[in-house]
């Protein structure tokens, strides 16, 4: 039998947290950024709290 294939149809747009929702730059204006440091499941935990659909994030 021949297959359908149906195209992957994306909303308008996507709120993705890029390495969860913390930062490792010290520099940050936002002290509550400082607290949490990216790639960390503290990070994801607190991203998905937030509302975040995806998190992006790097394997080292």
């Amino acid at each position: 039998p021949e297959e359908q294939r149906t195209a992957f149809k994306p909303p308008k747009f996507m709120v993705i947290g890029h390495r969860g929702s913390g930062m490792n730059a010290l520099s940050s204006p936002d002290g509550r950024m400082k607290a949490i440091k990216e790639n960390s499941l503290l990070s994801f935990n607190t991203a998905a709290k937030l509302g975040v659909e995806f998190v992006e994030f790097d394997v080292q």
